[in-house]
């Protein structure tokens, strides 16, 4: 047992906000675990696979999910990158979305053991009145460190409202099902502090952090859909094939790491005998593709 706490605390993983203190609550206690869910897109990719299986650990371990599906804040989503301007998706494309995923979220959770919430059941029922008293618990500052505002400030970009708007509902989401650990990408986590601080504001016990390493598309950046590098869930076993073929030498560790439950040991001795033949590395690529592919198939 103790190894597999271990495990889920450090696989795949960027940084927690406090280690200590997550090991002391998952060894003595059940808990609750938030993540958000896009619907702007209508399928997940294996940057999404990492986070499920991180997931599924935490599960496995008798841990309480709580996936919340941003059908409100998807409308108001950060703007992509090097895209100027922002079009927002329509409900009718939220709900057909919605409708495609969450088939694929029970292929990973036990769907018993797993809650799913969509952010507009309290999110439409906001008033100004409320809107104003949770901003209340935000610096404008904090909010502007957010790196693609950030990035866009000092390049003279507008900076839109709805983009300082987003951290404070996704914030409000941990208030709302009352969260213990929320669960994010390494990019995230300055948004994924916005939850500590309306949980702060109404009273509620702060949730923890995790932050889970980045998984990088077939261009060697950030895996996405909207950057047109990412390896869909959905392909066919030969398209995965031919994709996780093509993957930089560099990439292929940390795919074992994040994408797949091959022991630790085994892909620290894969690292070493690659160092001494790194002609074995399209051998591993293959080995990696099958192993994520008796994740996805099986």
């Amino acid at each position: 047992m103790q190894e597999k706490i271990e495990d889920v605390l450090t696989r795949g993983v960027k940084k927690v906000l406090s280690q200590d203190l997550l090991k002391r609550e998952i060894e003595s206690e059940k808990i609750s675990i938030k993540m958000g869910i896009d619907p702007a897109n209508s399928g997940f990719h294996l940057g999404d696979l990492a986070s499920f299986l991180k997931l599924k650990d935490f599960q496995d371990l008798g841990h309480k999910i709580i996936l919340v599906i941003g059908d409100f804040t998807s409308q108001i989503e950060d703007i992509p990158d090097n895209i100027v301007s922002f079009s927002p998706v329509s409900e009718k494309e939220i709900e057909a979305n919605i409708e495609r995923l969450t088939p694929q979220i029970k292929n990973f959770l036990d769907p018993e053991k797993t809650r799913i919430y969509r952010n507009k059941e309290w999110l439409t029922r906001m008033t100004a009145k409320n809107l104003f008293m949770v901003s209340q618990g935000f610096a404008l500052q904090k909010m502007i460190e957010r790196e693609k505002i950030e990035d866009g400030w000092e390049k003279g970009r507008p900076i839109r409202l709805h983009e300082l708007l987003r951290p404070l509902f996704q914030g409000y989401d941990s208030v709302a099902v009352r969260c213990d650990l929320e669960i994010g990408g390494e990019d995230q986590w300055l948004s994924l502090q916005a939850g500590r601080e309306v949980q702060k504001f109404f009273g509620q016990k702060q949730q923890n952090l995790m932050a889970l390493k980045t998984v990088s598309g077939l261009d060697g950046q950030k895996m996405s859909f909207d950057r047109k590098n990412a390896i869909d869930i959905e392909s066919s076993s030969e398209e995965l094939r031919k994709k996780i073929m093509l993957l930089k030498n560099n990439q292929v560790f940390d795919y074992f790491e994040c994408c797949t439950r091959v022991p630790t040991e085994e892909i620290e001795e894969m690292q070493r005998s690659a160092q001494n033949r790194p002609s074995g590395l399209e051998d591993l690529k293959k080995k990696l593709s099958e192993e994520i592919i008796k994740i996805l198939k099986e």
